[in-house]
C-alpha cells in the first residue's frame, strides 16, 4: 500500500513533495539520515538536518526578500560603518552561543512537554502563571546550546511549526526548564510585534526578538551551493533606544549615535566579483556566504561578538561542531574572515519603530496548536488575561477571521480536519494578529 506524505516547503519557489512507500520505522542513526528521501511517518526525532534549498518563513518575509538594486542608503551608514571598522576589520563566524536545531515528527513524539519558564511570551501563557499552556515536542535526548544562552530550536516540517527556547536546561519534573518560550508559524513572516504583550522582552529567542532560526546558516545550504535568505550577525556595541523592523525588541545598552541598532540591514558591496573573492582567498563555501551578503544582506540580531555571523551548532561540544563544519564546508571558517567590514553599507529599510507599548491585544492561542488525530478533538481558544473583555472570532476554512466571523464562546468539538484561525478584538475594536492551527483528523472505519 502506498503512502504519500506531503512536506510543505518554507518557500513556494522551493516547494516539493516526498512520495514514499509505507515501510518499517526508519532505523538509520539520527546523524546519518538523509532528509531528502525516506518515510518519516513512523519517525520521532528525525535529526538535525534540513534540505539545503528550504528556508523558513513566507516568501514575503523580510528574511527572504532580496535587496533591491540601487537601494536607499541609511543616513547613518557612513558613521556606523566607521565604528564597525574601528572595532573589527573583518567579519567572522560565531564560535560559541550558537543555536541547536532539531527536526521532529510532532505527532509521533512520545512526550509533549509544557514549559515551566520565567519568561514565556504572553501568547503561550494566557493564564499568566509562567507555564506554557501548550507543549513542545521534546525529550531528554535532545540537547541544546551548552552556554548560558541555551538556545534550542525544534522544527516540525510536516505542520510547519517551530518551537524555540532560551536558557534551556533540560527537563525536570516533567517540565521544560527554560526562560523564553516561543512558537512560530513557519509559513508566516517570522516577525514579532513590538507593541504586543506585557512581556515584550520575551518575544523571540534573540535579543532583537528574532526567531533563533532566522538568518541561521546551515551546512546543507552551503552544500547546495546557495543560501536563499538574509543572514544574522551580532555586534558588541548596540544602540539601546532604537530598533528597526523586523526587530521587535532590543538588548542593546549603548547610548552612542554611531552604534548600530538591532534590525538594521547591512549589505556587502554588490559590485564585488568572483575575481575579488579569489584575490581575498575565499574558499568556495565562503564565496556562497559572500554572495548571500550581496543579495540578501545580514540583519543585526543580538549583542555578542562583533560581526559574528550566526550558524547552526552541529554538536553540543563546540570543538566537535567546528570539526563537523570544517568537514561539511571546507575553508568556510578560515576564509570568511577575509571579507573586510569597510565594504559593507547600511540599507535604509524604514524609520525606527516604537517598542514595548503593550497596546495590541495578544494574539489568541489555539489549543491544540497543530496535530494529526484519529478521532474528534476539542478546540480551545484563549487570549491573555490582561484583555478580559476581548472578543475572539474564528474560522475553520483557512480564511482570515474578521468581526463578522463565528464568535468563540466556549470550547468546541472538531470532527473533521481544518485550518483553524482566530483573531481577537479589544473593547475598542482594535484587532490582534491572527493565530493559525493546522489540525488533521482522519478516522478509519474497521
Amino acid at each position: 500500500m502506498e503512502k504519500i506524505i506531503f512536506y510543505k516547503s518554507w518557500s513556494v519557489l522551493s516547494s516539493f513533495f516526498l512520495i514514499v512507500l509505507l515501510s518499517a520505522a526508519y532505523c538509520q542513526p539520527v546523524e546519518d539520515r538523509d532528509f531528502y528521501s525516506g518515510d518519516y511517518s513512523d519517525s520521532t526525532i528525525i535529526g538535525n538536518s534540513l534540505p539545503g534549498d528550504w528556508r523558513p518563513f513566507s516568501d514575503d518575509s523580510p528574511w527572504n526578500i532580496p535587496i533591491k538594486k540601487n537601494p536607499v542608503i541609511h543616513p547613518k551608514s557612513e558613521i556606523i560603518i566607521q565604528r564597525i571598522v574601528r572595532t573589527v576589520p573583518n567579519i567572522r563566524l560565531g564560535n560559541t552561543y550558537l543555536p541547536a536545531l532539531w527536526v521532529v515528527n510532532y505527532d509521533n513524539m512520545e512526550k509533549h512537554i509544557t514549559a515551566g519558564t520565567s519568561s514565556p511570551f504572553d501568547i503561550w501563557d494566557p493564564d499568566n502563571d509562567k507555564s506554557s499552556d501548550v507543549p513542545a515536542p521534546i525529550d531528554e535526548t535532545m540537547w541544546g546550546e551548552q552556554t548560558t544562552d541555551g538556545h534550542i530550536s525544534i522544527i516540525d516540517p510536516f505542520h510547519n511549526m517551530l518551537w524555540e527556547m532560551s536558557r534551556y536546561k533540560g527537563i525536570s519534573n516533567n517540565l521544560i526548564d527554560c526562560s523564553t518560550f516561543n512558537i512560530w508559524d513557519l509559513t508566516d513572516k517570522g516577525v514579532g510585534d513590538p507593541n504586543e504583550g506585557l512581556r515584550s522582552g520575551a518575544r523571540g529567542g534573540r535579543g532583537s526578538g528574532f526567531p533563533v532560526i532566522a538568518g541561521l546558516i546551515c551546512p546543507e545550504e552551503i552544500q547546495a551551493g546557495e543560501i536563499k535568505h538574509a543572514l544574522a550577525f551580532t555586534f558588541d556595541s548596540v544602540q539601546k533606544n532604537d530598533i528597526y523592523y523586523p526587530a521587535c525588541r532590543s538588548d542593546g545598552k549603548a547610548d552612542l549615535n554611531d552604534a548600530p541598532a538591532e534590525g538594521m540591514l547591512f549589505q556587502l558591496n554588490p559590485e564585488l566579483s568572483d575575481a575579488d573573492f579569489n584575490n581575498w582567498g575565499l574558499s568556495a563555501s565562503a564565496k556562497i556566504v559572500a554572495r548571500t551578503l550581496q543579495k540578501y544582506g545580514m540583519y543585526l540580531c543580538d549583542c555578542g561578538g562583533p560581526m559574528a555571523l550566526q550558524l547552526q551548532l552541529l554538536d553540543k561540544d563546540v570543538a566537535i561542531s567546528r570539526q563537523k563544519w570544517d568537514e561539511k564546508a571546507p575553508g568556510l571558517y578560515n576564509t570568511i574572515q577575509k571579507i573586510p567590514t569597510n565594504l559593507f553599507r547600511l540599507i535604509y529599510t524604514a524609520d525606527p519603530v516604537t517598542r514595548g507599548a503593550a497596546n495590541t491585544v495578544t494574539t489568541p492561542l489555539i489549543i491544540p496548536v497543530c496535530g494529526n488525530f484519529s478521532k474528534p478533538v476539542t478546540v480551545t481558544i484563549k487570549v491573555h488575561q490582561a484583555w478580559p473583555d476581548a472578543k475572539i472570532y474564528y474560522t475553520l476554512d483557512g480564511t482570515d477571521p474578521t468581526a463578522s466571523s463565528t464568535p468563540y464562546t466556549r470550547p468546541f468539538l472538531l470532527s473533521s480536519g481544518a485550518v483553524v484561525k482566530a483573531k481577537a478584538y479589544d473593547e475598542t475594536g482594535i484587532p490582534s494578529h491572527i493565530m493559525k492551527a493546522p489540525i488533521n483528523i482522519s478516522t478509519t472505519n474497521n
